[in-house]
């Protein structure tokens, strides 16, 4: 009797539909978040604020608060509301599905338990659609409707995929690369330049200068260079974003190739309708940038993507020519929600009316697609010995960062100039 109520209760919690708008039917989507509020990943020698002084979430650098947890939940929460609970599409099961539902997050603290509380928003609510000793034990001490869902990771010295700052020795040689040219070389010595970093080595306690300038304030501005024979600029949105644009790509290529096949290659991509990216805010501007549109990581202006800043990218098939498309929605931070469309904002899509066609999409991921496999080309040495250096062409219009106040020290840091080369 109890596996025939059991049997009744998973019919009438309901499953996904088809959605379909303009006669075009949503087939997958896919997030890219930033991790929830967290303690400092690292300070400056004489902030009153050190390492010990943050307990939340485990203690120490880096670790989500429950702030962070409560963002995420709440993000979850409202993907949920978009995608399965009709407002307004009834996309995603009731219910988690394994084979529906795949998150990917960088192996760091913030990132996993970021996931997991999103998830918990999303499928971990006592709202009736969970099944009891299916989908979760009914024992003392479990919350009711909790099911925990998987999140997947990798070794963080080689996530090429998600962590644009792991260990690279390729990017730091390009990078180092960008600060020789004459340019960069005479922005970072100029008088003024020079005064600030001084300035704030004296009131940080530790030497300041353009690599570690993040650790007081981040406001970052791209730069047009060459040297060496390459595209740094280019280069950098290769290492930083290019696996990561072309992996979006990738799942979106295989969902339409594998539409209603068994085949082995399609066992996994056919009925899979959502991946998920646990990352960060480096992870979210690379992203930006690497399709063209880091204006919006910079907003509001000189700050990098807020806690909870998530990308939703819709697939899209007209039902009559079987064309694709994708749409592109931003949600900026845990006030927001996902009205803000920027599909139009991408490079080639200008003129779309709302859906653009998936091969814009293809055209900015060969663009930035690795020159080969990641693991290897970090290990590239972008300067061989047989070649000089050659005449460098910069562009600067260096952006102004204003006055920023410790509350540790109620000071006030002068205005000073930073810039990034993505």
């Amino acid at each position: 009797m109890r596996g025939f109520l059991t049997f009744l209760l998973i019919l009438a919690v309901g499953a996904a539909t088809d959605v379909v708008v303009d006669n075009k039917k949503l087939v997958m989507i896919q997030a890219l978040w930033r991790h929830g509020d967290r303690s400092p990943t690292e300070t400056f020698k004489s902030d009153y604020f050190q390492e010990s002084s943050w307990n939340f979430g485990g203690g120490g650098w880096g670790q989500l608060s429950p702030i962070g947890m409560r963002q995420h939940m709440e993000l979850g929460q409202k993907i949920r509301n978009r995608y399965v609970d009709g407002n307004p599409y009834n996309f995603l099961s009731n219910r988690y599905q394994s084979k529906e539902v795949y998150v990917r997050s960088t192996d760091i603290n913030r990132t996993l338990a970021s996931a997991f509380s999103n998830m918990l928003g999303m499928y971990g609510q006592d709202v009736g659609s969970n099944v009891a000793d299916l989908d979760y034990p009914v024992v003392k001490g479990w919350p009711t409707g909790l099911v925990p869902i998987p999140i997947h990771t990798i070794d963080d010295a080689t996530d090429h995929l998600i962590d644009v700052d792991n260990t690279c020795p390729f990017q730091d040689a390009v990078w180092g690369l960008s600060k020789q040219t004459p340019q960069v070389s005479a922005f970072i010595n100029r008088p003024d330049v020079v005064a600030n970093f001084t300035y704030l080595s004296q009131v940080c306690g530790q030497p300041i200068d353009v690599d570690n300038l993040w650790i007081v304030y981040s406001a970052l501005k791209n730069r047009t260079v060459m040297a060496y024979g390459l595209d740094l600029p280019l280069t950098l949105r290769k290492i930083r974003s290019g696996t990561l644009i072309n992996d979006m790509m990738k799942h979106m290529a295989l969902n339409v190739k594998c539409a209603g096949q068994n085949t082995s290659d399609c066992t996994y991509s056919s009925k899979l309708k959502y991946f998920a990216y646990s990352a960060h805010d480096s992870t979210i501007y690379a992203f930006f940038s690497g399709l063209g549109v880091e204006h919006f990581a910079l907003q509001p202006p000189g700050h990098y993507p807020e806690y909870s800043a998530c990308i939703m990218v819709e697939l899209w098939q007209d039902l009559t020519t079987k064309q694709n498309f994708f749409k592109m929605l931003f949600h900026r931070n845990s006030t927001d929600d996902f009205s803000d469309d920027i599909t139009k904002e991408v490079p080639g899509c200008e003129n779309s009316n709302g859906f653009c066609d998936l091969g814009v999409w293809q055209g900015l991921a060969d663009a930035v697609k690795p020159d080969m496999e990641m693991n290897q080309w970090c290990q590239v040495n972008p300067i061989p010995s047989t070649v000089s250096p050659r005449p460098t062409s910069v562009k600067l219009s260096t952006i102004s960062v204003q006055s920023t106040t410790r509350s540790a020290h109620q000071r006030n840091f002068p205005s000073i100039y930073f810039f990034e080369i993505v």
